[in-house]
């Protein structure tokens, strides 16, 4: 894949393309902003309201939540991902969850 200052296709990137650059200028722009005490900024996409099941995965991997699940029940296995993490931490006591934090 070409560096986006190098793509010349008349043609979109695909979507998980255009998530990780977000994702990485973002990154970067947090780090100066928490280094100069600013709040820092989220990056929450709409991509579980239509679009390819691909957004979802992309967005899992690159993005702090999404604003919309409503394509998550046509894939459960990325279901399982977004809800699991949050219902399991939830239940284990604390003693375990500062041994697997820390």
């Amino acid at each position: 894949m070409p560096r986006p200052h190098q793509w010349d296709s008349p043609k979109n990137p695909p979507y998980t393309y255009y998530s990780y650059y977000l994702y990485a200028s973002l990154y970067q722009l947090n780090c100066m902003r928490q280094a100069r005490g600013m709040s820092m900024l989220s990056f929450r996409p709409h991509s579980g309201e239509a679009g390819d099941p691909t957004h979802l995965a992309s967005s899992f991997m690159c993005a702090q939540s999404i604003n919309h699940g409503i394509n998550l029940r046509k894939a459960p296995a990325l279901e399982y991902m977004y809800v699991a993490p949050d219902s399991l931490t939830h239940s284990w006591p604390d003693s375990i969850l500062r041994a697997v934090t820390t």
